[in-house]
Protein backbone atom coordinates (compact mmCIF):
# COMPACT_ATOMS: atom_id res chain seq x y z
CA UNK A 1 0.00 0.00 0.00
CA UNK A 2 1.37 3.38 -0.99
CA UNK A 3 -0.47 6.51 0.21
CA UNK A 4 -0.14 8.23 -3.16
CA UNK A 5 -2.43 5.62 -4.67
CA UNK A 6 -5.48 6.23 -2.49
CA UNK A 7 -7.16 8.70 -4.81
CA UNK A 8 -6.31 6.96 -8.10
CA UNK A 9 -7.82 3.51 -7.70
CA UNK A 10 -11.39 2.50 -8.40
CA UNK A 11 -12.75 -0.83 -7.20
CA UNK A 12 -16.08 -2.54 -6.81
CA UNK A 13 -17.77 -4.27 -3.92
CA UNK A 14 -17.91 -7.66 -5.67
CA UNK A 15 -14.12 -7.75 -5.75
CA UNK A 16 -13.93 -6.90 -2.06
CA UNK A 17 -16.35 -9.72 -1.26
CA UNK A 18 -14.15 -12.16 -3.20
CA UNK A 19 -11.17 -11.10 -1.08
CA UNK A 20 -13.08 -11.73 2.13
CA UNK A 21 -14.17 -15.23 1.16
CA UNK A 22 -11.01 -16.22 -0.78
CA UNK A 23 -8.91 -19.22 0.23
CA UNK A 24 -5.90 -16.95 0.79
CA UNK A 25 -6.11 -14.35 3.57
CA UNK A 26 -4.08 -11.18 3.23
CA UNK A 27 -3.29 -8.81 6.12
CA UNK A 28 -2.24 -5.35 4.99
CA UNK A 29 -0.68 -2.88 7.37
CA UNK A 30 -1.71 0.61 6.32
CA UNK A 31 0.98 3.14 7.19
CA UNK A 32 -0.80 6.37 6.35
CA UNK A 33 -3.89 7.76 4.68
CA UNK A 34 -4.75 11.03 3.00
CA UNK A 35 -6.97 13.06 5.24
CA UNK A 36 -9.19 14.04 2.30
CA UNK A 37 -10.10 10.45 1.41
CA UNK A 38 -13.19 8.90 2.91
CA UNK A 39 -12.80 5.82 5.06
CA UNK A 40 -14.90 3.76 2.67
CA UNK A 41 -12.82 4.68 -0.39
CA UNK A 42 -9.62 4.11 1.54
CA UNK A 43 -10.75 0.60 2.51
CA UNK A 44 -11.72 -0.15 -1.08
CA UNK A 45 -8.39 1.10 -2.34
CA UNK A 46 -6.47 -0.88 0.25
CA UNK A 47 -8.39 -4.05 -0.61
CA UNK A 48 -7.72 -3.62 -4.31
CA UNK A 49 -4.01 -2.99 -3.82
CA UNK A 50 -3.92 -6.01 -1.54
CA UNK A 51 -5.28 -8.20 -4.31
CA UNK A 52 -2.78 -7.02 -6.91
CA UNK A 53 0.07 -7.16 -4.42
CA UNK A 54 -0.89 -10.68 -3.39
CA UNK A 55 -1.14 -11.95 -6.95
CA UNK A 56 2.15 -10.28 -7.85
CA UNK A 57 3.82 -11.76 -4.80
CA UNK A 58 2.55 -15.23 -5.63
CA UNK A 59 3.96 -14.87 -9.14
CA UNK A 60 7.25 -13.38 -7.93
CA UNK A 61 6.54 -9.99 -9.52
CA UNK A 62 7.94 -6.72 -8.20
CA UNK A 63 5.30 -4.05 -7.58
CA UNK A 64 6.43 -0.52 -8.43
CA UNK A 65 5.06 2.74 -7.03
CA UNK A 66 4.58 5.88 -9.11
CA UNK A 67 7.96 7.22 -7.97
CA UNK A 68 9.72 4.07 -9.14
CA UNK A 69 10.41 2.64 -5.69
CA UNK A 70 9.66 -1.00 -4.99
CA UNK A 71 6.73 -1.87 -2.78
CA UNK A 72 7.15 -4.82 -0.45
CA UNK A 73 3.68 -5.89 0.69
CA UNK A 74 3.39 -7.22 4.21
CA UNK A 75 1.56 -10.42 3.25
CA UNK A 76 1.20 -13.48 5.46
CA UNK A 77 0.53 -16.66 3.49
CA UNK A 78 -0.60 -19.90 5.07
CA UNK A 79 0.38 -21.78 1.93
CA UNK A 80 3.92 -23.07 1.74
CA UNK A 81 3.83 -26.28 -0.37
CA UNK A 82 4.31 -26.62 -4.13
CA UNK A 83 0.98 -28.43 -4.43
CA UNK A 84 -0.85 -25.30 -3.29
CA UNK A 85 0.47 -22.95 -5.96
CA UNK A 86 -2.48 -20.87 -7.19
CA UNK A 87 -3.84 -21.29 -10.69
CA UNK A 88 -2.74 -18.87 -13.40
CA UNK A 89 -4.84 -17.89 -16.39
CA UNK A 90 -2.06 -18.76 -18.85
CA UNK A 91 -1.06 -22.41 -18.54
CA UNK A 92 2.67 -21.59 -18.76
CA UNK A 93 2.36 -19.08 -15.91
CA UNK A 94 3.06 -16.07 -18.09
CA UNK A 95 1.25 -12.78 -17.64
CA UNK A 96 -1.79 -12.11 -19.80
CA UNK A 97 -1.03 -9.85 -22.75
CA UNK A 98 -4.44 -8.23 -23.01
CA UNK A 99 -5.32 -7.21 -19.45
CA UNK A 100 -8.15 -4.87 -20.33
CA UNK A 101 -9.73 -6.90 -23.11
CA UNK A 102 -13.43 -7.58 -22.59
CA UNK A 103 -14.22 -11.29 -22.40
CA UNK A 104 -17.69 -12.69 -22.75
CA UNK A 105 -17.28 -15.98 -24.58
CA UNK A 106 -19.97 -18.03 -22.89
CA UNK A 107 -22.31 -15.44 -21.40
CA UNK A 108 -26.05 -16.07 -21.67
CA UNK A 109 -29.11 -13.98 -21.05
CA UNK A 110 -27.23 -10.70 -20.87
CA UNK A 111 -24.49 -11.60 -18.36
CA UNK A 112 -21.92 -8.85 -17.92
CA UNK A 113 -18.53 -9.05 -19.57
CA UNK A 114 -15.32 -9.19 -17.60
CA UNK A 115 -11.68 -8.40 -18.39
CA UNK A 116 -8.64 -10.60 -18.76
CA UNK A 117 -7.09 -8.91 -15.72
CA UNK A 118 -10.10 -9.86 -13.61
CA UNK A 119 -10.03 -13.43 -14.95
CA UNK A 120 -6.37 -13.70 -13.96
CA UNK A 121 -7.19 -12.54 -10.44
CA UNK A 122 -10.09 -14.98 -10.15
CA UNK A 123 -7.90 -17.87 -11.31
CA UNK A 124 -5.42 -17.25 -8.49
CA UNK A 125 -8.06 -17.01 -5.76
CA UNK A 126 -10.50 -19.68 -6.86
CA UNK A 127 -8.31 -22.60 -8.02
CA UNK A 128 -5.03 -24.33 -7.31
CA UNK A 129 -2.66 -25.13 -10.14
CA UNK A 130 -2.90 -28.89 -9.64
CA UNK A 131 -6.73 -28.95 -9.70
CA UNK A 132 -8.62 -30.18 -12.74
CA UNK A 133 -10.83 -27.10 -12.49
CA UNK A 134 -7.76 -24.92 -13.11
CA UNK A 135 -7.20 -26.62 -16.46
CA UNK A 136 -10.85 -26.21 -17.38
CA UNK A 137 -10.68 -22.52 -16.46
CA UNK A 138 -7.59 -22.04 -18.63
CA UNK A 139 -9.19 -23.83 -21.57
CA UNK A 140 -12.26 -21.62 -21.27
CA UNK A 141 -10.66 -18.19 -21.02
CA UNK A 142 -6.95 -18.27 -21.92
CA UNK A 143 -7.68 -18.27 -25.69
CA UNK A 144 -9.26 -14.82 -25.34
CA UNK A 145 -6.43 -13.19 -23.41
CA UNK A 146 -3.35 -13.61 -25.60
CA UNK A 147 -1.89 -16.55 -23.69
CA UNK A 148 0.64 -18.71 -25.59
CA UNK A 149 -0.91 -21.89 -27.00
CA UNK A 150 0.30 -25.19 -25.48
CA UNK A 151 3.06 -26.85 -27.51
CA UNK A 152 1.12 -30.12 -27.67
CA UNK A 153 -2.16 -28.41 -28.56
CA UNK A 154 -4.42 -29.60 -31.36
CA UNK A 155 -4.34 -27.81 -34.72
CA UNK A 156 -7.49 -27.14 -36.71
CA UNK A 157 -5.97 -28.40 -39.98
CA UNK A 158 -4.94 -32.09 -39.76
CA UNK A 159 -1.57 -31.42 -41.44
CA UNK A 160 -0.74 -28.67 -38.94
CA UNK A 161 -0.76 -25.94 -41.56
CA UNK A 162 -2.25 -22.53 -40.73
CA UNK A 163 -5.84 -21.99 -41.79
CA UNK A 164 -6.44 -20.19 -45.07
CA UNK A 165 -9.73 -18.54 -44.13
CA UNK A 166 -9.17 -16.90 -40.73
CA UNK A 167 -12.20 -14.64 -40.80
CA UNK A 168 -14.68 -17.00 -42.43
CA UNK A 169 -17.88 -17.37 -40.43
CA UNK A 170 -18.52 -20.96 -39.39
CA UNK A 171 -21.96 -21.97 -38.25
CA UNK A 172 -22.69 -25.27 -40.00
CA UNK A 173 -24.97 -26.82 -37.38
CA UNK A 174 -26.37 -23.82 -35.49
CA UNK A 175 -30.03 -23.86 -34.50
CA UNK A 176 -32.44 -21.12 -33.57
CA UNK A 177 -30.07 -18.24 -34.20
CA UNK A 178 -26.94 -19.45 -32.39
CA UNK A 179 -23.98 -17.14 -32.91
CA UNK A 180 -21.41 -17.98 -35.55
CA UNK A 181 -17.70 -18.13 -34.87
CA UNK A 182 -14.69 -17.64 -37.11
CA UNK A 183 -12.07 -20.07 -38.32
CA UNK A 184 -9.43 -18.06 -36.44
CA UNK A 185 -11.31 -18.56 -33.17
CA UNK A 186 -11.80 -22.27 -33.91
CA UNK A 187 -8.05 -22.64 -34.44
CA UNK A 188 -7.36 -20.96 -31.09
CA UNK A 189 -9.91 -23.11 -29.29
CA UNK A 190 -8.45 -26.28 -30.83
CA UNK A 191 -5.01 -25.47 -29.44
CA UNK A 192 -6.24 -24.75 -25.91
CA UNK A 193 -9.00 -27.34 -25.51
CA UNK A 194 -7.46 -30.48 -27.01
CA UNK A 195 -4.09 -32.17 -27.28
CA UNK A 196 -2.82 -33.26 -30.68
CA UNK A 197 -2.74 -36.95 -29.72
CA UNK A 198 -6.29 -37.04 -28.32
CA UNK A 199 -9.14 -38.64 -30.22
CA UNK A 200 -11.21 -35.52 -29.54
CA UNK A 201 -8.71 -33.50 -31.61
CA UNK A 202 -9.50 -35.63 -34.66
CA UNK A 203 -13.23 -35.26 -34.05
CA UNK A 204 -12.82 -31.48 -33.79
CA UNK A 205 -10.87 -31.40 -37.06
CA UNK A 206 -13.49 -33.51 -38.84
CA UNK A 207 -16.22 -31.14 -37.64
CA UNK A 208 -14.70 -27.79 -38.58
CA UNK A 209 -11.64 -28.15 -40.83
CA UNK A 210 -13.80 -28.63 -43.98
CA UNK A 211 -15.18 -25.11 -43.52
CA UNK A 212 -11.84 -23.34 -43.09
CA UNK A 213 -9.90 -24.19 -46.24
CA UNK A 214 -7.86 -27.01 -44.71
CA UNK A 215 -6.52 -29.73 -47.00
CA UNK A 216 -8.14 -33.14 -46.35
CA UNK A 217 -5.78 -35.86 -45.12
CA UNK A 218 -4.75 -38.65 -47.51
CA UNK A 219 -6.96 -41.73 -47.43
CA UNK A 220 -10.09 -39.83 -46.47
CA UNK A 221 -13.59 -41.19 -47.01
CA UNK A 222 -15.41 -40.62 -50.29
CA UNK A 223 -19.14 -40.01 -50.14
CA UNK A 224 -19.82 -42.22 -53.16
CA UNK A 225 -18.52 -45.78 -52.59
CA UNK A 226 -16.80 -45.90 -55.99
CA UNK A 227 -14.94 -42.65 -55.35
CA UNK A 228 -16.83 -40.66 -57.97
CA UNK A 229 -18.21 -37.15 -57.29
CA UNK A 230 -21.78 -36.96 -56.01
CA UNK A 231 -24.43 -36.89 -58.71
CA UNK A 232 -26.68 -34.40 -56.91
CA UNK A 233 -24.43 -31.87 -55.18
CA UNK A 234 -27.25 -29.62 -53.97
CA UNK A 235 -29.65 -32.32 -52.79
CA UNK A 236 -30.69 -31.98 -49.14
CA UNK A 237 -29.33 -34.43 -46.59
CA UNK A 238 -30.42 -34.78 -42.92
CA UNK A 239 -27.23 -34.52 -40.87
CA UNK A 240 -26.82 -34.04 -37.09
CA UNK A 241 -30.42 -32.80 -36.77
CA UNK A 242 -29.79 -30.31 -39.56
CA UNK A 243 -30.39 -30.34 -43.31
CA UNK A 244 -27.32 -29.58 -45.44
CA UNK A 245 -26.37 -30.23 -49.07
CA UNK A 246 -24.60 -33.26 -50.49
CA UNK A 247 -21.62 -31.10 -51.47
CA UNK A 248 -21.13 -30.05 -47.83
CA UNK A 249 -21.43 -33.65 -46.63
CA UNK A 250 -18.91 -34.67 -49.29
CA UNK A 251 -16.44 -32.11 -47.91
CA UNK A 252 -16.93 -33.38 -44.36
CA UNK A 253 -16.54 -37.01 -45.45
CA UNK A 254 -13.07 -36.34 -46.88
CA UNK A 255 -11.80 -35.60 -43.37
CA UNK A 256 -13.04 -38.96 -42.04
CA UNK A 257 -10.76 -42.04 -42.31
CA UNK A 258 -12.06 -44.78 -44.60
CA UNK A 259 -11.84 -47.37 -41.83
CA UNK A 260 -13.97 -45.23 -39.51
CA UNK A 261 -17.56 -46.37 -38.97
CA UNK A 262 -18.69 -42.84 -39.81
CA UNK A 263 -17.43 -43.39 -43.38
CA UNK A 264 -19.90 -46.25 -43.73
CA UNK A 265 -22.73 -43.95 -42.66
CA UNK A 266 -21.55 -41.27 -45.09
CA UNK A 267 -21.62 -43.72 -48.00
CA UNK A 268 -25.02 -45.00 -47.03
CA UNK A 269 -26.28 -41.42 -47.14
CA UNK A 270 -24.57 -40.87 -50.48
CA UNK A 271 -26.43 -43.79 -52.02
CA UNK A 272 -29.75 -42.70 -50.55
CA UNK A 273 -29.71 -38.94 -51.05
CA UNK A 274 -26.90 -37.85 -53.34
CA UNK A 275 -27.29 -39.86 -56.54
CA UNK A 276 -24.22 -42.05 -56.07
CA UNK A 277 -24.09 -45.06 -58.39
CA UNK A 278 -24.77 -48.37 -56.69
CA UNK A 279 -21.61 -50.20 -55.74
CA UNK A 280 -21.72 -53.28 -53.51
CA UNK A 281 -19.60 -53.12 -50.36
CA UNK A 282 -16.21 -54.81 -50.68
CA UNK A 283 -16.87 -56.94 -47.62
CA UNK A 284 -19.73 -57.38 -45.22
CA UNK A 285 -20.17 -59.26 -41.98
CA UNK A 286 -23.88 -59.48 -42.75
CA UNK A 287 -24.54 -59.99 -46.49
CA UNK A 288 -28.22 -59.92 -47.44
CA UNK A 289 -27.82 -63.06 -49.54
CA UNK A 290 -26.32 -65.81 -47.41
CA UNK A 291 -24.09 -66.98 -50.28
CA UNK A 292 -22.34 -63.60 -50.21
CA UNK A 293 -23.58 -62.44 -53.61
CA UNK A 294 -25.31 -59.13 -54.21
CA UNK A 295 -29.10 -59.20 -54.59
CA UNK A 296 -30.18 -59.63 -58.23
CA UNK A 297 -32.48 -56.61 -58.00
CA UNK A 298 -30.32 -53.93 -56.37
CA UNK A 299 -32.70 -51.12 -57.37
CA UNK A 300 -35.79 -52.84 -56.03
CA UNK A 301 -37.34 -51.05 -53.07
CA UNK A 302 -37.32 -53.27 -49.99
CA UNK A 303 -40.77 -52.36 -48.75
CA UNK A 304 -40.36 -55.02 -46.07
CA UNK A 305 -37.90 -52.70 -44.36
CA UNK A 306 -38.54 -48.99 -43.96
CA UNK A 307 -36.71 -46.23 -42.17
CA UNK A 308 -38.60 -43.32 -40.60
CA UNK A 309 -36.10 -40.76 -41.87
CA UNK A 310 -35.42 -42.02 -45.41
CA UNK A 311 -38.52 -44.07 -46.21
CA UNK A 312 -38.06 -46.99 -48.61
CA UNK A 313 -34.63 -48.59 -48.82
CA UNK A 314 -33.54 -50.36 -52.01
CA UNK A 315 -32.00 -53.81 -51.91
CA UNK A 316 -28.68 -52.29 -52.95
CA UNK A 317 -28.57 -49.67 -50.22
CA UNK A 318 -29.74 -52.23 -47.68
CA UNK A 319 -26.48 -54.07 -48.36
CA UNK A 320 -24.72 -51.07 -46.82
CA UNK A 321 -27.32 -50.68 -44.07
CA UNK A 322 -26.93 -54.33 -43.05
CA UNK A 323 -23.29 -53.65 -42.19
CA UNK A 324 -24.51 -51.50 -39.28
CA UNK A 325 -26.82 -54.13 -37.78
CA UNK A 326 -26.42 -54.19 -34.01
CA UNK A 327 -26.87 -57.90 -33.39
CA UNK A 328 -26.73 -61.39 -34.83
CA UNK A 329 -30.53 -61.53 -34.55
CA UNK A 330 -30.97 -58.45 -36.72
CA UNK A 331 -28.59 -59.83 -39.34
CA UNK A 332 -30.43 -63.16 -39.45
CA UNK A 333 -33.79 -61.37 -39.75
CA UNK A 334 -32.43 -59.30 -42.63
CA UNK A 335 -31.18 -62.34 -44.51
CA UNK A 336 -34.49 -64.16 -44.04
CA UNK A 337 -36.96 -61.34 -44.69
CA UNK A 338 -35.11 -58.78 -46.81
CA UNK A 339 -33.16 -61.50 -48.61
CA UNK A 340 -36.43 -63.15 -49.66
CA UNK A 341 -37.94 -59.82 -50.77
CA UNK A 342 -34.82 -58.98 -52.80
CA UNK A 343 -34.75 -62.25 -54.74
CA UNK A 344 -31.76 -63.94 -53.07
CA UNK A 345 -31.37 -67.66 -53.79
CA UNK A 346 -32.52 -69.93 -50.96
CA UNK A 347 -33.00 -67.36 -48.21
CA UNK A 348 -33.09 -68.92 -44.72
CA UNK A 349 -36.43 -69.19 -42.91
CA UNK A 350 -37.11 -66.40 -40.41
CA UNK A 351 -36.36 -67.11 -36.76
CA UNK A 352 -40.04 -66.44 -36.06
CA UNK A 353 -41.81 -69.24 -37.94
CA UNK A 354 -45.07 -67.66 -38.92
CA UNK A 355 -47.20 -69.91 -41.11
CA UNK A 356 -48.38 -73.45 -40.33
CA UNK A 357 -47.73 -76.33 -42.71
CA UNK A 358 -49.53 -75.97 -46.04
CA UNK A 359 -49.55 -72.17 -45.98
CA UNK A 360 -47.12 -69.60 -47.33
CA UNK A 361 -46.32 -66.10 -46.09
CA UNK A 362 -47.01 -63.04 -48.21
CA UNK A 363 -44.50 -60.41 -47.13
CA UNK A 364 -46.33 -57.69 -49.06
CA UNK A 365 -49.74 -57.99 -47.42
CA UNK A 366 -50.92 -54.91 -45.55
CA UNK A 367 -50.99 -54.89 -41.72
CA UNK A 368 -53.18 -52.31 -39.98
CA UNK A 369 -53.54 -53.98 -36.56
CA UNK A 370 -52.65 -51.26 -33.97
CA UNK A 371 -50.85 -53.71 -31.66
CA UNK A 372 -48.68 -55.09 -34.46
CA UNK A 373 -48.06 -51.63 -35.88
CA UNK A 374 -46.67 -50.50 -32.54
CA UNK A 375 -43.82 -52.98 -32.98
CA UNK A 376 -42.83 -51.21 -36.20
CA UNK A 377 -43.49 -47.72 -34.82
CA UNK A 378 -40.81 -48.28 -32.19
CA UNK A 379 -38.14 -48.18 -34.91
CA UNK A 380 -39.75 -46.50 -37.91
CA UNK A 381 -41.78 -43.66 -36.44
CA UNK A 382 -45.57 -43.42 -36.28
CA UNK A 383 -47.22 -45.13 -39.28
CA UNK A 384 -50.80 -46.13 -40.04
CA UNK A 385 -50.05 -49.34 -41.91
CA UNK A 386 -47.13 -51.64 -42.64
CA UNK A 387 -46.26 -54.68 -44.71
CA UNK A 388 -46.14 -58.18 -43.27
CA UNK A 389 -42.41 -58.27 -43.97
CA UNK A 390 -41.80 -55.22 -41.80
CA UNK A 391 -43.57 -56.75 -38.81
CA UNK A 392 -42.00 -60.17 -39.39
CA UNK A 393 -38.54 -58.57 -39.35
CA UNK A 394 -39.28 -57.14 -35.89
CA UNK A 395 -40.65 -60.46 -34.61
CA UNK A 396 -37.58 -62.31 -35.89
CA UNK A 397 -35.19 -60.18 -33.83
CA UNK A 398 -36.68 -61.08 -30.45
CA UNK A 399 -37.99 -64.45 -29.28
CA UNK A 400 -40.43 -63.04 -26.72
CA UNK A 401 -41.91 -60.59 -29.24
CA UNK A 402 -42.35 -63.48 -31.67
CA UNK A 403 -44.14 -65.69 -29.18
CA UNK A 404 -46.55 -62.95 -28.13
CA UNK A 405 -47.49 -61.71 -31.61
CA UNK A 406 -46.95 -64.36 -34.28
CA UNK A 407 -50.49 -65.82 -34.17
CA UNK A 408 -52.04 -62.40 -34.83
CA UNK A 409 -49.61 -61.76 -37.69
CA UNK A 410 -50.17 -65.22 -39.19
CA UNK A 411 -53.90 -64.52 -39.59
CA UNK A 412 -53.04 -61.59 -41.84
CA UNK A 413 -49.95 -62.75 -43.70
CA UNK A 414 -50.35 -66.49 -44.24
CA UNK A 415 -52.26 -67.86 -47.23
CA UNK A 416 -52.81 -71.22 -48.90
CA UNK A 417 -52.19 -69.77 -52.35
CA UNK A 418 -48.68 -69.50 -53.71
CA UNK A 419 -47.65 -65.86 -53.81
CA UNK A 420 -47.60 -64.42 -57.33
CA UNK A 421 -45.88 -61.03 -57.35
CA UNK A 422 -47.33 -57.99 -59.06
CA UNK A 423 -46.10 -57.30 -62.60
CA UNK A 424 -46.22 -54.11 -64.64
CA UNK A 425 -48.12 -55.73 -67.51
CA UNK A 426 -51.39 -57.33 -66.29
CA UNK A 427 -50.75 -60.55 -68.27
CA UNK A 428 -47.27 -60.92 -66.82
CA UNK A 429 -45.49 -60.32 -70.11
CA UNK A 430 -42.29 -58.24 -70.18
CA UNK A 431 -42.52 -54.57 -71.09
CA UNK A 432 -41.82 -53.74 -74.73
CA UNK A 433 -40.36 -50.27 -74.19
CA UNK A 434 -37.87 -50.70 -71.36
CA UNK A 435 -36.10 -47.38 -71.74
CA UNK A 436 -39.10 -45.19 -72.46
CA UNK A 437 -39.38 -42.23 -70.10
CA UNK A 438 -42.58 -42.32 -68.08
CA UNK A 439 -43.92 -39.26 -66.35
CA UNK A 440 -47.69 -39.62 -66.31
CA UNK A 441 -48.21 -38.69 -62.68
CA UNK A 442 -44.86 -37.17 -61.82
CA UNK A 443 -44.64 -34.04 -59.70
CA UNK A 444 -41.88 -31.48 -59.48
CA UNK A 445 -40.04 -32.90 -62.47
CA UNK A 446 -39.71 -36.53 -61.32
CA UNK A 447 -39.51 -39.16 -64.04
CA UNK A 448 -38.61 -42.83 -64.45
CA UNK A 449 -38.34 -45.51 -67.15
CA UNK A 450 -40.47 -48.53 -67.98
CA UNK A 451 -37.57 -50.79 -67.01
CA UNK A 452 -37.47 -49.24 -63.55
CA UNK A 453 -41.23 -49.53 -63.18
CA UNK A 454 -41.03 -53.22 -64.07
CA UNK A 455 -38.29 -53.76 -61.48
CA UNK A 456 -40.38 -52.03 -58.85
CA UNK A 457 -43.61 -53.93 -59.59
CA UNK A 458 -42.83 -57.03 -57.44
CA UNK A 459 -42.59 -54.77 -54.39
CA UNK A 460 -46.23 -53.69 -54.87
CA UNK A 461 -48.84 -55.62 -52.85
CA UNK A 462 -50.85 -57.97 -55.05
CA UNK A 463 -54.20 -56.61 -53.84
CA UNK A 464 -56.27 -55.01 -56.59
CA UNK A 465 -56.14 -51.72 -54.73
CA UNK A 466 -52.37 -51.57 -55.10
CA UNK A 467 -51.20 -53.79 -57.97
CA UNK A 468 -54.25 -53.02 -60.14
CA UNK A 469 -53.81 -49.30 -59.64
CA UNK A 470 -50.10 -49.57 -60.46
CA UNK A 471 -50.82 -51.40 -63.71
CA UNK A 472 -53.57 -48.99 -64.78
CA UNK A 473 -51.29 -46.02 -64.10
CA UNK A 474 -48.12 -47.14 -65.88
CA UNK A 475 -48.79 -50.12 -68.19
CA UNK A 476 -50.34 -47.96 -71.00
CA UNK A 477 -47.02 -46.13 -71.41
CA UNK A 478 -44.81 -49.21 -71.63
CA UNK A 479 -46.25 -51.27 -74.53
CA UNK A 480 -48.19 -53.73 -72.37
CA UNK A 481 -51.04 -55.66 -74.12
CA UNK A 482 -54.46 -54.33 -73.18
CA UNK A 483 -56.65 -56.61 -71.05
CA UNK A 484 -59.16 -58.62 -73.13
CA UNK A 485 -62.07 -57.29 -71.11
CA UNK A 486 -60.76 -53.75 -71.12
CA UNK A 487 -62.83 -50.77 -72.14
CA UNK A 488 -62.53 -49.44 -75.73
CA UNK A 489 -62.43 -45.74 -76.53
CA UNK A 490 -64.90 -46.09 -79.42
CA UNK A 491 -68.26 -47.48 -78.22
CA UNK A 492 -68.43 -50.02 -81.10
CA UNK A 493 -64.98 -51.36 -80.29
CA UNK A 494 -63.38 -50.10 -83.49
CA UNK A 495 -59.90 -48.53 -83.43
CA UNK A 496 -59.74 -44.77 -83.24
CA UNK A 497 -59.43 -43.20 -86.74
CA UNK A 498 -57.30 -40.24 -85.57
CA UNK A 499 -54.52 -41.78 -83.50
CA UNK A 500 -52.26 -38.77 -83.36
CA UNK A 501 -54.82 -36.03 -82.81
CA UNK A 502 -54.02 -33.82 -79.82
CA UNK A 503 -56.63 -34.11 -77.08
CA UNK A 504 -56.96 -31.58 -74.31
Amino acid sequence: HHPQHNNSIKTNSNLLRRVRRGSYQATIASRSACSTTSIKMRLYAEATLAIFALVSSLRGDVVKADDGTSMTPDIDLAVTTDEDVPCSLCSDGSTVQTEYADVKPFAEYGDNTTTCAMLEIQAAFQYKSDEESCGVYQQSYAPFCGCPAPEDGCSLCPDGSPIQMEYADVNPFAEYGDNTTTCAMLEIQAAFQYKSDEESCGVYQQSYAPFCGCSPPPGGCSLCPDGSPVGEAYAAVPFNNEVITCSVVESIAKFTPQDNEACLNFRFGGLIFCGCDYTPPATSECPICIDGTSPPTAKLSTVVYKDAMIGDVTCGTFEWLSMTMDSVEQCAASQAVVGAACGCDDPPPPACELCPAGQVQDLLKIVDDPVLLQLVNDTSGEISQAFCGQVLWELSTDETTCTENKDALAKICCTEDEHVPCSLCPDGSPVQTEFADVEPSAEYGDNTTCAMLEIQAPSIPTDEEYCGSYQRTYAPFCGCPAPEDGCSLCPDGSPVPTEYADVK
